[in-house]
């Protein structure tokens, strides 16, 4: 009975010590991912600045897609990745799926081109919503100094917004669920993961309230699938007046992420 006793103890004991430990935080990754056709030595300098600067950072230089694709699953600081580490067009792919994936985080991303026209023709055609994070270095023409400090400004900015907002003009309207209510609204600000909606009168709204917004459908053929896109999001702000609402887009499957990107996509193209 006294072993048994003693035993429990011991046992209390060490879940006692296990909850009051400090739990493990998760590690950030900084993901290195260039072709070949770089000065190998480039990208060790780059790995042991990293190491050197930001000591809690995990380095990572995976040496295909399979790989670059197991990394992507972890907390991102920041991905460096050569625009021809795939095919250019490939590896604007790769891009979006990553940030389709992790679309709740800013994951900032650091392009090095030597075709600079080329790298911001292509990026533009597929990954222009995002711009707010993303840069491009065309690494040849800076020294290794204006390299790295590229670098850590892409590591340090902690206060971007994970995508452009853009001032739009578009017809929409709002249901609160709280409410059980819906109102006529316009869309005067825009991103893929939220923005501003103008209400035609004001209501008595909270943040964290859920709601519903619609954005119009523009073509032909994404109209047989309905009028509107409706997507869900939650109030993040009200502004003094009542009548405009900040909110973020949650809940969006693949399907309404992947339709309200091409939308966002499409008003840049307009306004460009």
């Amino acid at each position: 009975m006294a072993e048994a006793s003693s035993k429990e103890k011991e046992e209390k004991t060490n879940i006692s010590e296990y909850l009051e430990s400090p739990k493990k935080r998760k590690k950030n990754f900084v993901i290195i991912a260039l072709a070949g056709c770089v000065d190998p030595r480039l990208a060790k300098v780059i790995e042991s600045f990293v190491k050197r600067k930001y000591p809690a950072l995990m380095v990572v230089r995976p040496k295909d897609e399979e790989e670059f694709l197991r990394y992507s699953t972890r907390k991102i600081s920041l991905v460096i990745i050569h625009d021809q580490f795939l095919p250019i067009e490939h590896s604007m792919e790769l891009i979006k799926g990553l940030k389709s994936e992790r679309r709740k985080d800013v994951v900032p991303v650091l392009f090095f081109t030597e075709h600079q026209e080329d790298l911001i023709k292509t990026y533009s055609e597929s990954l222009a919503a995002f711009q707010e994070v993303d840069d491009f270095c065309v690494y040849s023409k800076l020294n290794q100094s204006q390299i790295l400090e590229q670098i850590k400004q892409g590591i340090d900015n902690k206060n971007r917004r994970r995508s452009r907002r853009y001032k739009v003009d578009v017809p929409s309207n709002m249901y609160s669920l709280r409410h059980d209510s819906k109102m006529d609204g316009r869309f005067i600000d825009l991103s893929v993961h939220g923005g501003l909606i103008k209400l035609s009168g004001s209501i008595d709204m909270k943040c964290d309230d859920q709601i519903k917004v619609s954005l119009p459908r523009t073509t032909e053929y994404s109209r047989q699938y309905g009028e509107f896109i409706r997507l869900s999001a939650r109030v993040r702000r009200v502004y003094i007046g009542g009548d405009i609402l900040a909110f973020s887009f949650e809940n969006l499957s693949d399907e309404k992420h992947d339709e309200l990107a091409n939308y966002v996509l499409g008003v840049i193209k307009q306004q460009i």
